[in-house]
């Protein structure tokens, strides 16, 4: 679809691949953020264009996976609520 070869590690993968920066970056990110380190520091360099791109391709994955979590919550809460009113006589 994208011309990428197809990852043999996740069903996804043929869908969409992380490009190298946004792997070196969420990687740096998980390492800053468990050890307390400065971003430029697990990244061993100066955080440059494509590292700001990753990072705000980051934070947008991030916050689509929150909002498909909150949708799921709701969409369970309402199953749970329904299917109690259907057992009350």
């Amino acid at each position: 679809m994208t011309g990428t070869p197809v990852a043999s590690t996740c069903p996804l993968a043929c869908v969409e691949r992380a490009s190298p920066w946004l792997l070196e970056v969420t990687q740096a990110v998980a390492l800053a953020s468990d050890w307390h380190v400065p971003l430029d520091t697990t990244l061993g360099r100066d955080l440059t264009a494509a590292d700001l791109t990753a990072l705000s391709a980051l934070k947008s994955a991030q916050g689509g996976a929150m909002a498909s979590d909150r949708e799921i919550d709701r969409q369970e809460r309402e199953a749970e609520a329904a299917a109690r009113k259907q057992r009350t006589p």
